[in-house]
């Protein structure tokens, strides 16, 4: 019973969570603003950009 709880709450953990896994040489070029982060994180200046420009 204990390991059913725990892989239950592995499993809602899990869900929420994004998994990158960031390649430097793909993060050297100019990118336009993004809502969708890429898994190699090659976008990442457009998407904090973007959200930050959403917030001010």
């Amino acid at each position: 019973m204990i390991t059913e709880l725990k892989l239950k709450n592995w499993k809602s953990f899990r869900d929420g969570t994004l998994y990158i896994n960031p390649v430097p040489s793909h993060m050297r070029n100019y990118v336009p603003f993004s809502e969708t982060l890429q898994p190699d994180g090659s976008n990442i200046a457009g998407v904090l950009a973007a959200l930050v420009s959403s917030h001010v």
